[in-house]
């Protein structure tokens, strides 16, 4: 008799077990070879606690904060043995999350890319190398190569593929690369012709990459299918002036008429804009939408409410001038080129998340400006605040109703539900990053970099802070999920 309860027992357990798994499972089957063993000082007592999280960049490590209010503690998120490269990024959020939960990052002392699951559990290498035997990264890091293999890693919609750009023989010719989270088997995207690859895009539906290659100066564009494995030659030349490159490489937002738009010229002369639909019923070359001398050219897919569209700054005697919209219609429909301002001086325009508001700082000198909304809607042009600085640049939050800035010494809130004046916050200090959460409308990561150096948890409905860190971040803050 205790032999079959005790039988039973067991069984249930199991069975318990077996039903309480959890959903990150197929994932950590799937992506095993390689895994690190995360030391000690990377989770203390194992994965994670669940909840929404941001994560930052501080010392070679990413370090992963929870926000929910009942626990303070910063954890590091990557082991020890590992120094983290800047532009790592987090998976999308999926259907029924608010942010990513699986990040990838590049080990500047192996030169391999690392995935790993936002609690911190799972760090595995890709095998791919990046660079040739023998060679020493920090060699690299520096050079026009190494920079673009640093600044390729991008993740699909789905989060299941990620690319990259890597330059294992050691020639200068980076290759595309396609890593699969589902399989573990990473592929290389096979070119017919010679070049160097840099700077891919995936597409709204995740099913193709766009990306540019340099071959002996000349750069073309081209369209991956990851479905039937087949290449489309986008542009085959810049078609403009000598010493042009592309500047911005973008895709369309509508994933059912998918369109590859892009800028070409130089930093501070942006000579063309131009646009070609990829796909069944594509057109065989690409249009140009715009052709001159512009200062910048800011592409959004959310631009003018989701249409996606282009910010222009006219020049003016070599200076900056006014803003221009110009949108991304379907097909082979005129887009007009529409203006935004009038007499200005125009710098780091920028649109809103939502696409219907777009900020600029009007006649900068010495990293300050006055700060302005646009309304891209009714056209109104409102005067927000003077004497604001563009580093770090105002952020907006992630519905589009409300925007911080900086003044050096002091941090503003801009809430359109109510108006375009700004409420200054009670925490003051020299701000160094922002990031607004993607779960509730007033609430702001800030983090400082003077003698109130540290990150705080900003309640802007209430106007009280709380203090999480003492130590402050380097680069951007992103969030994460924990399920």
């Amino acid at each position: 008799m205790l032999v079959v309860v005790a039988a039973t027992v067991l069984l249930a357990i199991g069975i318990g077990s077996l039903f309480g798994l959890h959903p990150w499972q197929h994932q950590s089957q799937n992506t095993n070879n390689g895994a690190i063993t995360p030391p000690a000082d990377a989770q203390q007592g194992g994965p994670l606690s669940a909840g929404m999280r941001f994560v930052f960049l501080r010392d070679g490590a990413l370090w992963s904060v929870l926000t929910n209010g009942s626990n303070k503690h910063v954890d590091r998120l990557t082991p020890s043995n590992v120094m983290v490269a800047a532009n790592w990024v987090v998976t999308p959020p999926q259907a029924g999350r608010a942010a990513g939960d699986i990040l990838a990052y590049i080990d500047l002392q192996r030169a391999f890319v690392h995935i790993i699951r936002s609690d911190g559990q799972l760090d595995t290498i890709v095998k791919q190398p990046l660079l040739t035997t023998g060679v020493q990264p920090t060699s690299v890091w520096d050079t026009d190569t190494g920079a673009t293999i640093l600044n390729s890693l991008t993740w699909s919609k789905d989060g299941s593929m990620l690319a990259f750009v890597a330059d294992p023989t050691g020639t200068g010719q980076t290759r595309l690369y396609i890593y699969s989270t589902e399989t573990g088997i990473t592929q290389v995207v096979s070119l017919t012709s010679k070049g160097s690859v840099s700077h891919p895009v995936w597409s709204p539906d995740g099913m193709r990459l766009a990306f540019e290659v340099t071959n002996n100066g000349s750069v073309s564009i081209l369209d991956y299918n990851t479905q039937n494995h087949g290449l489309l030659t986008i542009s085959s030349g810049l078609n403009s002036q000598v010493g042009d490159s592309v500047l911005t490489l973008d895709w369309s937002p509508d994933p059912d008429v998918p369109e590859i738009t892009w800028s070409v010229g130089v930093i501070g002369h942006v000579h063309s804009l131009w646009v070609r639909r990829v796909g069944v019923g594509g057109s065989v070359a690409p249009r140009r939408l715009l052709l001159g001398d512009y200062v910048q050219a800011i592409y959004s897919r959310n631009g003018h409410n989701g249409v996606g569209s282009w910010l222009v700054v006219t020049s003016v005697a070599g200076g900056a001038g006014d803003l221009w919209r110009i949108d991304i219609v379907p097909g082979s429909g005129f887009a007009p080129l529409v203006s935004l301002t009038s007499g200005k001086q125009v710098s780091f325009a920028q649109w809103s998340t939502d696409g219907t508001h777009v900020d600029y700082l009007d006649a900068l000198s010495a990293g300050v400006g006055t700060f302005h909304i646009v309304n891209v809607m009714t056209g109104v042009d409102s005067l927000v605040a003077t004497a604001v600085v563009n580093d770090p640049a105002p952020a907006w939050s992630a519905d589009g109703q409300a925007l911080v800035l900086s003044t050096g010494s002091r941090i503003g809130i801009v809430n359109l539900q109510v108006s375009t004046r700004v409420h200054f916050l009670k925490l003051q200090g020299m701000a160094s990053t922002f990031t607004w959460s993607v779960t509730s409308p007033h609430t702001l990561v800030v983090a400082l970099r003077d003698v109130y150096q540290g990150i705080y948890l900003v309640d802007t409905a209430r106007d009280t802070s709380l203090q999480l860190d003492k130590l402050g971040a380097s680069g951007p803050i992103e969030w994460t999920e924990i399920p």
